[in-house]
Parts: structure tokens; sequence; C-alpha cells
């Protein structure tokens, strides 16, 4: 039997074998796509999301919690997870997105620049509670196609929704996304594999449980080590029986961290040099810093700096880390020791002598 569907002063011709009406969306995946034919978008089915046997870490407490918070607002609730890859953002995502449809939510999934007034109310159209999936939202969105986007974050469009963003770059999210719970309820930052989780996972995992305490430092030292990191070099230690410190030789995998800034204190033979400052990575490649002295009191007066001096530090001469202080001493050839102290992100990548 032929049909004709009606769209504007349109008629569609297909037979009864095309049609399948449904009165309420499958749960299940979907892309958005937009026809730039008709000026519409649809969604298209998605295969379902592949989750890892086990989870490391918080990731099933913070799904969980996401979960409950979803479920007993009325409106709509944003979430944004910002942070390297591999660091679990995606993960997280997706744990929720499968346990809701455990549920009956389905997750729709948007990965171009899709903003204005017909995509957010195509949006609203879908009359049922669903979660709305951006990945890597900074990348995807301009700055100016993030701010088109508020309106429909604000909630200003009816339907329930679970908006659930992700983003490498905090940076490149816009300012009028930050402290407003209305639009993002949730604000996850995530700078690193948990301790927890890299615990749990070596002492699962790792065959020589003595090289735990140097995984969980250089995790310290790097700031932003991710699990992808922490898979491949328990499973290189494994198979060669190898120090953390050996499989690094030959890992993709770099421990310089370039967003800390550091203070610097050096000494030598009972010389204090003046306090300076250091931005930037103290891990990978020499670091040339410049240091400076007086010789006696009255060198301190206007317009005079004292004595100075150039010295190089090598990786090899790291020879002490303090993981509670977030202390790292250096000892150059000449002699001079060097201890950085991290206090912060840098806002710039340069070195400089003076504070």
């Amino acid at each position: 039997m032929t049909n004709y569907i009606k769209n504007g002063n349109t008629f569609i011709v297909t037979p009864d074998s095309a049609i399948d009406i449904r009165k309420k969306l499958p749960v299940g995946n979907y892309l958005v796509k937009f026809n730039p034919i008709s000026g519409e978008y649809y969604l298209e089915e998605m295969s379902d999301f592949i989750l890892p046997e086990k989870f490391y870490g918080n990731i099933c407490d913070r799904s969980d919690r996401i979960i409950n918070t979803f479920n007993s607002r009325t409106e709509s609730t944003g979430v944004l997870m910002v942070g390297e890859k591999g660091s679990g953002k995606s993960l997280l995502a997706k744990k929720i997105s499968v346990a809701l449809a455990q549920e009956g939510v389905s997750t729709i999934v948007v990965n171009g620049a899709l903003h204005g007034e017909i995509f957010n109310s195509f949006i609203a159209s879908i009359d049922e509670p669903a979660v709305v999936l951006f990945d890597e939202f900074e990348k995807v969105y301009n700055k100016e196609e993030q701010e088109a986007m508020l309106t429909l974050l604000d909630g200003v469009f009816t339907g329930k929704r679970l908006f659930l963003l992700t983003a490498n770059d905090k940076w490149g999210i816009d300012k009028n996304m930050n402290n407003r719970p209305g639009r993002l309820f949730y604000n996850l930052d995530y700078k690193g594999l948990e301790e927890d989780a890299i615990l749990e996972y070596c002492n699962e995992r790792l065959n020589d449980k003595n090289e735990i305490k140097s995984i969980l430092r250089l995790a310290k030292i790097n700031g932003k080590f991710n699990f992808d990191m922490l898979q491949a070099m328990v499973e290189e230690m494994n198979r060669y029986n190898e120090t953390a410190k050996e499989v690094l030789d030959m890992l993709n995998v770099s421990f310089g961290n370039q967003e800390y800034s550091y203070k610097i204190l050096a000494e030598k033979d009972g010389r204090v040099y003046r306090e300076t400052s250091h931005y930037g990575d103290i891990f990978n490649g020499e670091i040339d810093i410049f240091l400076q002295w007086n010789e006696k009191a009255e060198d301190v007066r206007e317009g005079y700096w004292g004595h100075s001096e150039s010295v190089i530090l090598y990786p090899s001469n790291l020879s002490d880390i303090n993981d509670d202080k977030y202390t790292y001493t250096y000892l150059s050839e000449e002699g001079v020791k060097v201890t950085f102290t991290r206090r912060g992100y840098a806002s710039s990548l340069y070195t400089s002598a003076w504070v």
C-alpha cells in the first residue's frame, strides 16, 4: 500500500514498509544530523557505548551522584567536565549514559557546532528526558558559538535534559558558563588521575609492588597523569620486569609540566642567592636559571644588582623530591643546590630572575 506524507505544501510518496512511526523514542544513542536541503535536524542511531569491565577511582560515585541529582530535579541539569585526554571525563559521561539507558533515558550526541533557534527547538521537541552529550565542547564551539548555546543551557526551552560537556582546555570555555549553576550545575576539574585510582590499579595489575611509590611520585610531578599513561607503564613494566624510570626511556610518556610556577631558593658553600622565580617545565631537558647575590651589605643600593651567575640544571641533577610540600631539589655540576617549590599555575611560560 502506498502512503502520502504531507510536509508543508509537499507530499512524500512512500510504501508501508518504509514507515515506522513511534510514539516514544526507542532507548539508545543518537547522533544529531542536519539536512541542508530541507533545513531540518534529525537523529541517526549510533552504536552503544562500550565500558571497561572495572572502573578505578571515583567514577562510579560521581556517576551515581550526577544521576541522582538529575532524577531529583524538575529542570535540566548541566555538567562540565574539564581535563586532559585520558583523565576519565569521557568515561564518566559514557558511564552516566549507559546507566540512564537502563532507566529508559536515551543519549543525544552533538559532535558539530550546532546552535541557534532551530537547533534549540529541535532539542526541545524531544518531549522526554534525555542526555545531551557535547564531547570536546571548546574545540567544536568557538567563543561566539558558545554564547549562542547559553539559551539552551539556561533551560528556557521545555524538557528535562542532562547536558554533559567535556573539554580539554578550561580557558577555552566561555566565561559566562562559570559560576552559573543554573546553566552548569556541576563543574568537575580533572587535574590528573587520583592517587586512590593509581593505588587500586597498581595493587591489582602491577607485578612489582615496590614500584608503586615510584609511579605515585611521577604522577605528582606530572600533575596531568592520566589512565592511558598508567596503563601503558604498568603493561611495559610487567612485560620487561623494569622500573618505572626505565620504561620511560621508550614509552611515549612525558613527565614535564609547563603550567606551574615555582619559587627558587639556591645556595652554594654558605652563599644564599636571592629568591627568584621560574615558570614552566623543570623535568624535561635543561633548565637555565640566572642567580644573583650581594658580596656585602653596601652592595644593596639603588641601581646596583650585585653579582650574578648562570646555572644549568639537567634531569640527572634532580637529587630530592618532597611529595607533600611539592619541592624538587637539584644539585648542579658546580655544587649549587637549587630547590624549586611549586606555588601555582603559571600565567605565562618564561624564566625570570627577579621576583
